[in-house]
């Protein structure tokens, strides 16, 4: 089985006995489920998804232990996650950058209304649109949001806030979050 189905079978495995404070043992999950992981492959796993703040390990020996967190109910409940597809972004973006990332849409709203191109800029379309990036930041990994972002605000902005300006202020915004991720990473 390869790694993204047995990330995905883990992190499923977890949520089915989610909020009942006990700690599983990884290795018996998926035998129990007739499915078999090397150890080497468990650690790798477990590490990946403590490291993304999804599930809280622990290991004792050779077990490994763990426990789905909030964070990781969260990405399942709000993302497509139980849809037959197995996509997980290689850039994923991690709760505590999704967090990080909504605030900084909604000062960049606030900006933006604010702004003398405020008066001229389509509001609720703008809204509606941020609204729907933020719900990407649990689905899509970071380069694939930022191109989504920036391209629908080019869309948005076309009539009312000149190009060169427009390009500037996407520019200064991606760089901004590349700085942000390269301080997180």
């Amino acid at each position: 089985m390869e790694v993204a189905v047995n990330i995905r079978f883990l992190l499923l495995a977890l949520y089915e006995k989610k909020y009942d404070g006990k700690w599983y043992d990884v290795a018996d999950l998926f035998t129990s489920h007739h499915l078999e992981i090397v150890q080497v492959e468990a650690k790798e796993i477990v590490d990946t998804l403590t490291k993304d703040g999804l599930i809280r390990s622990i290991a004792i020996g050779d077990k490994f232990l763990a426990q789905i967190t909030a964070d990781g109910v969260e990405f399942l409940e709000e993302s497509n996650f139980f849809n037959e597809s197995t996509y997980i972004p290689k850039d994923r973006i991690l709760p505590l950058q999704r967090e990080l990332l909504r605030h900084q849409m909604d000062e960049f709203t606030m900006r933006m209304l604010q702004s003398e191109y405020g008066p001229s800029i389509p509001a609720v379309e703008f809204l509606k649109e941020v609204e729907e990036l933020k719900a990407l930041l649990n689905i899509l990994g970071q380069k694939s949001w930022l191109q989504i972002m920036k391209s629908k605000f080019r869309e948005i902005f076309s009539d009312s806030v000149p190009q060169e300006v427009l390009e500037e202020m996407l520019r200064n915004y991606g760089n901004y979050q590349a700085a942000e991720h390269a301080a997180a990473g």
